[in-house]
């Protein structure tokens, strides 16, 4: 009978474990030639060692063996165009050549380099921005305020009420965290929170008209 930590030490194989990195040393067969039978064929999942992998042919006939997550937002490459030597993740087009290397990230044909293809006749006579398409002119917009934007030279007024809030509750989490605290959001007080509109007077406690059951607590700030 083995002890319980010797016990963990033999059957635990994954990333960083006394066994997982002792078989990571030697040659493990991870699937049979004929399940990529030809160039840019449909990617295959392989489970090695606790690691969820995806294989695939390229174009040249080279077989890679990736992570299945692709390092961007996590999306699984098992989904991925398989093509022109690479596989493509198809959530936002970042494209891995069988060393794992990123050799492509797909650009929309409106970016920052061709002003969005802003048309100002259209901006005009049609529509506010002269932008085609919601998340076009969102990106246009947040990639116009620079990667990190300088909230300190902002003059906001009355109508971002809710961007003012949002900021300071953000600020007072942090300070909370920092002072050893528990932040907003994490207790199970929280769970019964769920989205509503209404407009009420001032002086109305909203709270009695769109959520009536939920519990009170006192009001710290009016904005």
């Amino acid at each position: 009978m083995l002890a319980r930590d010797d016990n963990d030490r033999v059957t635990r194989v994954g990333p960083g474990t006394p066994m997982g990195e002792t078989l990571r040393r030697y040659w493990l067969p991870a699937l049979l030639a004929w399940e990529l039978p030809e160039p840019d064929c449909p990617p295959v999942r392989v489970k090695l060692l606790g690691e969820e992998l995806v294989a695939f042919r390229d174009s040249r006939g080279r077989v890679g063996l990736l992570d299945e997550r692709c390092p961007h937002r996590q999306a699984s490459l098992f989904l991925g165009r398989n093509e022109e030597c690479g596989l493509r993740c198809v959530y936002h087009g970042w494209k891995f050549d069988v060393d794992g290397q990123c050799v492509d990230m797909f650009r929309s044909k409106r970016n920052r380099d061709n002003g969005y293809l802003l048309d100002r006749r259209v901006q005009k006579t049609e529509t506010f921005t002269g932008i085609d398409g919601i998340n076009v002119q969102d990106r246009a917009v947040q990639e116009s305020m620079s990667p990190i934007v300088d909230r300190s030279r902002e003059h906001l007024g009355p109508a971002d009420r809710a961007v003012i809030q949002a900021r300071r509750l953000l600020l007072q989490a942090t300070r909370t965290v920092e002072a050893g605290g528990v932040p907003p959001g994490v207790e199970p007080t929280y769970y019964t929170l769920h989205p509503a509109e209404a407009v009420v007077a001032r002086e109305t406690d909203w709270r009695s008209l769109v959520a009536p059951d939920a519990p009170r607590a006192p009001v710290l700030e009016r904005v």
